[in-house]
């Protein structure tokens, strides 16, 4: 019967540059949840299952494609996109470009934590292994930049120095295991990564065999969390060469856009802020000023309505009979008199107001009383 190799054990924790492997199916089951995936246990495998905080390797078993791994107890188990025969002879892959940069990525971590905290005090707690960016997690107040480029230059000097990288495993009861593991391993073996005499750490994750494989280190930025602790951004390997491309990239773009070189960008981008900063005071002003004089003409405009109401009441008041002008007799209105509309008038002038029928123009009224005698009409 082919039984499965324990965590620990795996082919890829052996032998980390190890890209294929020919094995047998010892299990495959429907994963959890209906999502149409398989969990497959294999004899041996070159594909890591997540853990030590490095995620999981992907690649294929016998062509078909590996979605995820993760330990389960101390069996590595595969997701698969489609079912495998049981006991099936099988080739496994893994995602070689995957595993090479998360083992330049963890294989950096350990250096950076060891010079951290033999050389400089500081102890890493925890670390995260990301798509982009990595970093350690340390209890302690944000290093100043001399420290962290201090750092920075002593662990590049410790990947120069080509120190070989060597495993060591201890039975699972040993008194020199890790004080803490992961509470559902009871047995098995506990791995230890040695880095020339740098570093002696337990871990089960990937790693170079020589310190050069991890090319350099680049420390970024920093940031506080929880309180007093700090994460330091790095990243290692390739990782530095392709920000260094998309950098580049950027400042082409930039000095295309701000028509001067990168050594200028800083006085250029001042300058901008400068610049938006006046522009911002000036239109605050200038919009201060719009609504003040709106609101002056807003004001003239009710005076002016209400003059022009005032005068038309006025008119209609004193004027005798009302004219239709409201003006006073004699002058200059061609309105009739009320009390000369009798004499030669063949239709009564009545006293009537604007809104009058008689009043109104064009009227027969209107129109008769414009065809009297001036000293009728006077």
């Amino acid at each position: 019967m082919v039984t499965a190799a324990k965590v620990g054990e795996l082919w890829c924790q052996r032998d980390s540059h190890a890209r294929t492997l020919d094995t047998t199916v010892v299990s495959c089951e429907p994963s959890a949840g209906g999502a149409g995936t398989f969990d497959v246990v294999l004899a041996d495998s070159v594909i890591f299952p997540t853990g030590g905080g490095q995620p999981n390797d992907i690649g294929t078993i016998g062509g078909v494609a590996v979605l995820d791994a993760r330990r389960a107890g101390m069996q590595c188990v595969h997701v698969v996109a489609a079912p495998l025969e049981v006991g099936a002879s099988v080739t496994v892959e893994v995602d070689w470009e995957r595993r090479r940069d998360h083992m330049q990525q963890h294989s950096g971590q350990h250096i950076l934590s060891a010079i951290a905290q033999n050389e400089f005090g500081l102890n890493t707690i925890s670390w995260s292994l990301g798509k982009q960016l990595c970093c350690i997690e340390i209890p302690a107040a944000e290093p100043k930049q001399d420290v962290l480029d201090k750092l920075e230059a002593r662990v590049n000097e410790v990947i120069r120095g080509h120190h070989d990288v060597t495993i060591d495993t201890r039975d699972h009861d040993e008194s020199d295991r890790p004080e803490k593991l992961p509470g559902d391993i009871q047995e098995g073996i506990v791995r230890f990564i040695s880095m020339g005499n740098i570093d002696r750490n337990p871990c089960c994750g990937t790693h170079v065999k020589n310190v050069a494989e991890v090319q350099c280190i680049k420390l970024l930025h920093t940031e506080r969390v929880r309180g007093g602790n700090t994460r330091i951004f790095f990243v290692a390997g390739d990782r530095v060469f392709k920000l260094m491309q998309a950098s580049l990239l950027r400042e082409r773009q930039l000095t295309a856009l701000m028509s001067t070189g990168p050594e200028n960008f800083v006085d250029r981008v001042e300058g901008f802020k400068r610049n938006i900063k006046d522009l911002m005071k000036t239109t605050k002003k200038q919009t201060k000023e719009l609504k003040d004089l709106a609101a002056a003409a807003a004001a003239a405009g009710v005076a002016v309505a209400g003059a022009s109401g005032g005068d038309a009441g006025q008119g209609g008041g004193k004027g005798k009979g009302g004219s239709a002008n409201g003006g006073k007799p004699g002058s200059g209105s061609s309105s009739i008199d009320s009390s000369k509309a009798g004499r030669g008038s063949r239709a009564p002038a009545a006293a009537a107001g604007p809104d009058s029928p008689a009043s109104a123009a064009g009227s027969p009224a209107a129109a008769e009383a414009e065809s009297q005698p001036a000293s009728v009409r006077e």
